[in-house]
């Protein structure tokens, strides 16, 4: 389906001028009558409201939406209080959190991960990241020990946490880094000491980020090993029983946005199949096909309207100024493709003096310059076939090939001119081919000897660069005298077709 856009939607700024200049023009027509044209005013006042829509620069085409791949961020927050201790999740409800993060984490389309323990408070422990030996390592030193202040308090770890990601933002925006919504994962038992204040959750919400919540351990609960004998209360001195507070963890998802899980390995696919999801949400780019643009439509609807305002009534300025137009127009046209033409001669004869210097990689930049601007099928004709030829000095029988077959299917104007020609090129590319067979057997030759022999040449530890044509079916010697044909069946050709052709010239005369 055809959609359109306004390329540059500011220009339209420039309506604020157009308006009070139309208020200005009837303001005139009031107060000066005799002065005012309904047709001076039309015509003004269209021209240059097309001019504005020309300089938005409509356009028409096709959009289309795709998934953007923009890294996920997840900041992990996972309880270390001693009541993660307890074992009514065996091994215990610590230990088999990190065993749950690391089966969901597999699953996950490789997001950016940070960890955040958290008891008491919480802090940053691993920044984020992809490495996942990073985060293993860290996720094995775990434990209650990493922090001295016990008793969890989510109110606390909510605003830490915020605190956090608020400021990794910040340094991500200060260094022009992409920066994508992150996510919360949170584990725990969601036992807490005190009231939970839920205008914690508020700065989440206005963040638009949302709390995954996993709930570990029981609701009939389980005692804290501590650490030979279940911990008592400090004041009655009575066993401590942990139980799971699944509630409160549902209201932390519930009013950020995420959804709760129990902490069972079964839910793993379902909680990384809501994490994948919510991870895509919003991230997809839209591009624009273009199809038409319609800027000079504008402009040439303004520019007629100009023209009639301004030759109304004296048509013969109108088609003088049509017919300059049109002649200097032509001129500059004419001027410009000599030039280029000059430019590629000039190139051409700079390709060829780089061949006698020897520098063929120069040259074939030269000849593929002249070859794709040079009009005259001669020129063209020879200009491929030199360019085909510094391929061959170059030690490229491919891609002389490739030139020599452009060359061949270019047709000159001259029938004779053109099949001596074409019998020069048949048989360089003849020459091509027996070097490019040759090349490859050599490789090959070279290849089985090194299977033979049990080991693989690996070029990254040849300081001098990857050894080439090991094997001697094709020796230097041989290579020069090729060369050498080649330089003496030019000159030939050339010495034939000097007493029957003259082909186009450089300025310096020099041929081929």
């Amino acid at each position: 389906m055809t959609t359109y856009r306004l390329l540059n939607p500011e220009a339209l700024w420039g309506m604020i001028p157009w308006v009070f200049f139309v208020c200005y023009l009837l303001w005139r027509r009031y107060r000066w009558p005799e002065w005012f044209h309904w047709r001076r005013f039309l015509l003004s006042t269209l021209a240059f409201g097309f001019c504005i829509f020309g300089l938005c620069r409509p356009q028409g085409g096709t959009r289309t939406s795709q998934p953007e791949p923009v890294t996920a961020n997840i900041f992990v927050a996972l309880d270390i209080s001693n009541s993660m201790l307890a074992d009514d999740t065996l091994p215990n409800r610590l230990q088999f959190s990190v065993l749950l993060l690391e089966k969901t984490l597999e699953q996950l389309t490789k997001p950016r991960v940070a960890l955040f323990p958290f008891a008491s408070s919480g802090f940053l422990q691993l920044p984020l990241t992809t490495d996942t030996f990073a985060l293993a390592d860290s996720l094995l030193s775990v434990d209650p020990s990493l922090t001295s202040h016990q008793g969890t308090d989510f109110n606390e770890t909510l605003n830490n946490l915020m605190t956090t990601i608020r400021r990794i933002e910040t340094q991500s925006s200060d260094k022009l880094e992409t920066w994508s919504t992150p996510r919360v994962l949170l584990i725990s038992d969601g036992e807490m000491h005190g009231q939970f204040d839920t205008a914690t959750l508020a700065q989440y919400r206005q963040k638009d980020i949302p709390i995954f919540t996993v709930g570990v351990g029981t609701p009939d609960g389980s005692t804290i090993p501590f650490p030979s004998a279940p911990m008592r209360d400090p004041q009655t001195g009575s066993i401590i029983k942990t139980k799971l507070n699944a509630p409160l963890l549902r209201e932390i998802s519930l009013k950020t946005g995420g959804s709760y899980f129990s902490g069972t390995y079964e839910n793993i696919p379902l909680l990384a199949q809501q994490l994948n999801q919510s991870l895509s949400a919003g991230r997809t780019s839209s591009q624009f096909k273009l199809e038409r643009e319609f800027f000079p439509i504008l402009f040439a609807i303004a520019l007629i309207l100009f023209a009639i305002e301004f030759s109304y009534g004296r048509w013969h300025y109108t088609i003088k100024t049509i017919a300059l137009f049109f002649f200097f127009g032509s001129f500059s046209f004419v001027a410009w493709a000599e030039d280029d033409q000059i430019r590629a001669t000039e190139a051409y004869n700079q390709g060829l003096e780089q061949v006698k210097k020897k520098d063929f990689q120069k040259a074939v930049e030269l000849f593929e310059e002249s070859s794709l601007v040079l009009q005259n099928p001669n020129a063209r004709k020879q200009a491929l076939f030199n360019l085909g030829n510094s391929f061959l000095r170059m030690g490229d029988p491919e891609q002389a090939l490739e030139s020599y077959q452009k060359a061949y299917k270019t047709n000159a104007a001259d029938e004779s001119f053109n099949a001596q020609a074409n019998t020069m090129i048949s048989e360089n590319m003849a020459l091509a081919a027996q070097i490019l067979e040759a090349m490859k057997k050599a490789q090959s030759q070279q290849q089985q000897s090194g299977n033979s022999d049990g080991k693989q040449d690996d070029p990254g530890n040849d300081p001098k660069g990857p050894k080439q044509f090991q094997g001697e079916p094709l020796t230097e010697e041989q290579k020069q005298k090729l060369f050498d044909l080649i330089s003496s069946e030019e000159k030939q050709t050339l010495k034939r077709l000097r007493g029957q052709q003259n082909p186009s010239r450089n300025k310096t005369g020099t041929p081929w």
